[in-house]
């Protein structure tokens, strides 16, 4: 079999690069476990586009930059900001039914990090779910896409050019081969904590594809955990943490101790955006305050009315468990969310390897540094889905390892690793929850790196580790004990690829590091 495009992925970012392509006239085999899924249908907050009349791109790229902490790719968080009203625009045109104000308006909401209220939401905080329901069925309707739907991808083809296909698996055991470029939009790997929002298919799948087919590794280390994730067990969801989204803290809710004290308002934890400071401010800050008891999330204070007609879906998640939403304290505590790096590539989605490009949560474009801004990830999936799409459409190729020297990037002095460990541990998730969570230190590094084989998803988890252990300081999401302020000898992305050492790039830097293709 053939086309034109390969999309791997069912969630935001495959839809929309299959359907860029489709609309630019290409033939399209969009190969999905399921059509909708991953962490596309979970996402609840909205995107980020500066629609509102007192906001421009400008501003919003500003935002992008500050939670960044020094590391994004300014080119790249342009490219983000500036296509934002546009691809919002191709959201509305497909029929995806935002929220509105009573004289018809989009509603638009804000979040921590953001200057601005600019957050666009679906089904109060369902958003990803409309967003992945309606693009489905656009896609479902559209006769240049052939579903794959059930199939799975084993392998990429590669040979002296690069990707040039996909070995596939169905259901019933048959196993064949697809020709074609290919577009990765396999999500993130947060699935592989147990404490997570995430389902826990979401496990770095697209990233050992990628990394078989010799493409370079990014930005690992920079792991993102959501600060509230309700702390008590949801039968419905088995070990996945019930997101409570950001947008309740945009409009208004506090997190309190149980005495009712503020923590980011007043005392040792507080800080100048109280509630709405970036992700990784506040999710250190409630790790902080849970060692002295609980930490819950509040809108008592808030018009109740208003709170239940704004988060609908919310109100019905919580009732099972004996919760209301406007009138309980709701304890929280932070769960892996997101992860900001992933297969290196380009504004384009173009990776280190010709013939493969990635798109979404796999994608490591540098467009959220070291701490992603929130509502950003949903606009990073339609934003750079629609340009990997056309990029592997027109062949865009990867760019040269002469133009990355030339840029500056050193190698990163690494000391002798443990060798790899021989076997998955029982319990991986338990051990990168204690290891790899929101506080770091040396040991727990290591340890990390000693007890990880180099396969599967043990050798995504592993690859964190390094990251995380060869990066001796904190910034953004990364914080180590034994490190805990930023070094401005750090100030660069850490690219991982295999045969090669760690390398340390400044940011912007070309998209290659594997060498002449």
């Amino acid at each position: 079999m053939q086309a034109d495009v390969i999309v791997v992925g069912g969630g935001v970012a495959g839809l929309t690069a299959a359907l860029a392509v489709a609309e630019a006239g290409g033939q399209v085999a969009l190969v999905a476990g399921a059509i909708g899924g991953g962490s596309s249908p979970w996402a609840q907050g909205g995107i980020a586009a500066a629609l509102g009349a007192d906001d421009s791109p400008a501003a919003h790229l500003a935002d992008t930059l500050t939670c960044g902490g020094g590391l994004v790719d300014e080119a790249a968080a342009r490219v983000l900001t500036e296509e934002a009203p546009a691809r919002v625009a191709d959201l509305l045109a497909w029929g995806v039914p935002f929220d509105r104000e009573a004289d018809g308006t989009l509603a638009l909401g804000r979040e921590g990090g953001h200057c601005r209220r600019r957050i666009i939401h679906a089904g109060g905080g369902a958003t990803g779910w409309h967003i992945v329901q309606t693009l489905a069925s656009v896609v479902r309707e559209t006769s240049r896409v052939r579903l794959l739907e059930g199939v799975t991808v084993i392998a990429l083809r590669t040979g002296l050019h690069g990707v040039s296909g996909v070995e596939l698996r169905w259901p019933d055991g048959r196993v064949g081969q697809l020709d074609g470029p290919v577009v990765l939009a396999t999500g993130g790997c947060a699935g592989l904590y147990q404490r997570s929002t995430n389902p826990e298919t979401v496990n770095g799948g697209g990233i050992v594809l990628g990394w078989q087919a010799g493409a370079a590794l990014v930005d690992l280390e920079f792991v993102q955990f959501h600060p509230t994730a309700l702390a008590l067990p949801v039968p419905a969801l088995g070990e996945r943490a019930l997101l409570l989204t950001e947008a309740l803290r945009g409009e208004g809710a506090w997190l309190c101790d149980a005495r009712g004290r503020r923590l980011l308002a007043e005392g040792p934890l507080a800080h100048p955006q109280a509630e709405l400071a970036p992700r990784d401010v506040v999710a250190r800050a409630i790790h902080t305050a849970r060692q002295e008891g609980p930490v819950f999330l509040s809108l008592r204070h808030l018009d109740a009315v208003a709170v239940r007609a704004r988060f609908p879906n919310l109100v019905t998640l919580l009732q099972p468990l004996g919760l209301d939403l406007a009138r309980d304290l709701l304890p929280v505590a932070p769960a892996a969310h997101y992860v900001m790096g992933g297969l290196w590539s380009d504004q384009h989605g173009a990776t280190t390897v010709p013939g493969l490009y990635v798109a979404g949560e796999v994608a490591g474009t540098g467009v959220h540094g070291a701490n992603r801004l929130a509502s950003n990830s949903l606009l990073e999936c339609v934003v750079f889905g629609r340009r990997a799409g056309l990029a592997a459409l027109a062949g865009r190729p990867p760019q040269g390892l002469d133009e990355l020297l030339a840029a500056g990037c050193e190698l990163v002095a690494e000391a002798p690793l443990p060798p790899p460990g021989s076997a998955m541990p029982a319990k991986l998730g338990t051990l990168l929850d204690q290891q790899l969570g929101v506080v770091r230190d040396e040991a727990g590094l290591l340890d990390v790196l000693a007890r990880l084989p180099e396969e599967g998803a043990a050798l995504v988890a592993r690859r964190i580790a390094l990251g995380a252990w060869l990066r001796r300081e904190s910034r953004g999401a990364h914080f180590r004990t034994d490190c805990p302020a930023p070094q401005s000898a750090w100030c660069g992305r850490i690219v991982q690829q295999r045969g090669v050492p760690p390398l340390l790039v400044p940011v912007g830097a070309p998209a290659q590091v594997g060498g002449r293709r």
